[in-house]
């Protein structure tokens, strides 16, 4: 029977989650996705690496002239842009730099706006509907910063003293109340001194180390999570959204730096991390979102629940031993409440199948560390992120619609 697949709408670079051997998708997992023939998709947003330095240092003078990728050039519709394609990694000069860290190197957050003006109104004349609300009044307090519980608690008393639109402001705040309780309570778990965002990473960090040792860990990874949550406890390694780290077999590689595809395929190729690799930053430090659900049945009244479904190819990434991968085609469910791609594990094993080598095995796949996901009916679920490729193909034409193949 096949099972529904789900790609992301949102997907930091470089995630491709697969389904667990260990889940049948059955009870929690069949709310999530229970629609038959179907596998979900959704693009994305993702941040890391971009807008940040390079690694290689600059060279002054003449540049090379860049190279154009053949493959891609050849599957092409004919009048198609050839593909320009950057110089190769220097692999020395990326070995000094991955001694450097880049915490220092990270943008700024952009400046928020200044405050909106202040409006109060008597308690025996307040507003009590939104439509009464003055032009350019914003709910959402846009010089605040979301993540600054005490401040966002503290407006909401201010609306609520100026008798603006109390009610809706008294929900917000009690909503703002109870995640204070709840971050307080984990601070208090961990030593003093770990910023929030640490501290949510060690709770899944935690539950994920868990998952594996229970014989989940097909692809050697808790000696890297504990390393990890050490580093963590002792100050030695802290959160930093849009910097990652990497870990071989619970040992740290470099120093926080942006991710870039070429140099994960570096590292990854340099330690022959087929098994025991970790991308640590890669995601949030917290659960991520896959929220569709699905119902398989009709619904009363003749009603079927149905939403919209692409094809997508997917291939394994080239590589010295697979020169020219043989891609996949999978229909995938539109999922705009995802943030990754998601796959099942035995469609995994079905493009695995169609890249076998001279001896019949199938390549190792690129694994690039484990997450877990917060599904639509407020569980999580576990799963093993994984390196593959994507294009979309265009039957009119027999040809595929991108230049170049898109890492996941």
């Amino acid at each position: 029977m096949d099972r529904p697949r789900r790609a992301a709408a949102q997907k930091p670079e470089g995630h491709y989650a697969l389904t667990s051997p260990t889940k049948k998708r059955k009870t929690r997992s069949e709310a999530l996705t229970g629609k038959k023939d179907k596998k979900n998709d959704d693009s994305d947003e993702d941040s890391m690496s971009k807008n940040m330095p390079s690694s290689a240092p600059q060279k002054k003078g003449k540049q090379k002239q860049s190279k154009i990728d053949p493959i891609a050039e050849d599957t092409l519709a004919p009048g198609t842009i050839p593909v320009i394609l950057p110089e190769p990694l220097d692999p020395v000069a990326l070995a000094l730099d991955l001694k450097v860290s880049y915490e220092s190197r990270i943008p700024p957050p952009p400046v928020r706006p200044k405050r909106q003006t202040r409006w109060q109104r008597p308690a025996t004349n307040p507003i009590v509907y939104m439509e009464d609300l003055p032009k350019g009044f914003n709910y959402d307090e846009p010089d605040l910063d979301p993540e600054d519980l005490e401040a966002q608690i503290a407006r909401c008393y201010e609306r609520i003293s100026d008798n603006i639109v109390v009610g809706q402001f008294q929900i917000k705040l009690n909503e703002l109340l109870g995640t204070k309780k709840h971050r307080d309570t984990m601070m208090a778990l961990e030593p003093a001194g770990l910023s929030w965002l640490v501290v949510e990473r060690l709770q899944n960090l935690r539950a994920i180390l868990e998952w594996l040792k229970s014989g989940s860990d097909e692809f050697e990874l808790a000696d890297n999570v504990e390393s990890i949550i050490e580093a963590y406890l002792s100050g030695q390694l802290r959160f930093n959204p849009g910097l990652v780290t990497y870990w071989v077999r619970g040992a740290q590689v470099c120093q926080p730096r942006p991710f870039k595809w070429d140099e994960f395929e570096f590292i990854s190729a340099e330690h022959d991390a087929r098994k025991g690799f970790w991308v640590e930053g890669l995601e949030g430090p917290g659960l991520t979102p896959q929220l569709v659900q699905w119902v398989a049945e009709p619904r009363p009244g003749g009603d079927v629940l149905s939403g919209s479904d692409m094809n997508i190819c997917l291939r394994l990434p080239r590589t010295p031993a697979l020169p020219q991968p043989v891609p996949v085609q999978f229909s995938f469910v539109d999922d705009t409440g995802a943030s990754i791609m998601q796959i099942n594990r035995s469609d995994v094993n079905e493009l695995l199948n169609q890249n076998l080598d001279a001896a019949g095995n199938p390549p190792p796949p690129q694994v690039i560390g484990a997450l877990r996901m917060l599904v639509a009916d407020g569980s999580s679920v576990p799963f093993i992120c994984m390196r593959f490729e994507i294009n979309l193909f265009d039957s009119p034409t027999m040809s595929y619609m991108a230049p170049i193949w898109q890492p996941v």
